[in-house]
């Protein structure tokens, strides 16, 4: 009943998807004139789709795995570096398109730190052009980390702002319930529990395991 094909029925309040909308807009004027400054309209126009789909996360989904702190910082620098050294090393540009966005994708898994946006920041490494080539490996450090910690930025202060919002989930301002003494008898359900069911599935999800545990224990709460 709440999915179809083609459709999935929203579970978000109406102010949190203006929230996230005036944030995207925020996130991504600032950035994007920074880049701008930094190399250039050309240059600039190349990093735009991997800072929007970072906005996408920062701001519609700020309590997401995928969008904190260590994906966000490593998954778009490490996949900077893979994607020039790629441009760089092969000369087919073709197989070095391939090659920085798979080995940025395995390199993210090693490392812990999947980040959709960094697939498209190791993309542009190769296919962005003179203005990006001529930038080799400070392609890293300007204007990839420049761009990600402003958008870091914005996304603490501007998703501070509102009480329900947390960014990062680690400055989450939630205060749970004390638990009675019923309760903590019958709960059994432990983060670590949580995360081994998601090692026997081989499970990639976009939420962290403390909000899984949270979800489990208000829909139990629910159900009773």
């Amino acid at each position: 009943p709440y999915t179809t094909l083609f459709r999935s029925r929203s579970r978000t309040s109406k102010s949190e998807k203006i929230v996230a909308t005036i944030g995207a807009i925020l996130g991504i004027s600032v950035t994007f004139y920074i880049s701008y400054l930094l190399i250039g309209l050309e240059g600039a126009v190349f990093l735009v789709p991997s800072m929007g789909a970072a906005a996408v996360l920062l701001f519609a989904i700020p309590h997401g795995a995928l969008s904190q702190p260590w994906a966000l910082f490593m998954g778009n620098l490490v996949s900077a570096f893979i994607g020039v050294a790629s441009y760089m090393l092969v000369p087919n540009i073709f197989i070095a398109a391939g090659l920085a966005v798979g080995l940025s994708v395995g390199t993210m898994h090693l490392l812990n730190s999947i980040h959709p946006p960094g697939g498209a920041t190791a993309l542009v490494a190769v296919v962005g052009g003179p203005v990006i080539h001529d930038l080799g490996f400070m392609y890293i450090l300007s204007p990839i980390f420049i761009n990600v910690l402003s958008m870091f930025v914005i996304a603490v202060v501007y998703n501070s702002l509102f009480d329900w919002r947390r960014y990062p989930i680690a400055m989450m301002r939630f205060v749970e319930k004390e638990m009675s003494r019923k309760d903590e008898v019958n709960s059994s359900l432990h983060s670590k529990h949580i995360e081994q069911a998601m090692k026997d599935m081989d499970l990639v999800v976009d939420v962290t395991i403390d909000d899984l545990k949270r979800l489990f224990s208000l829909s139990m709460q629910h159900a009773e």
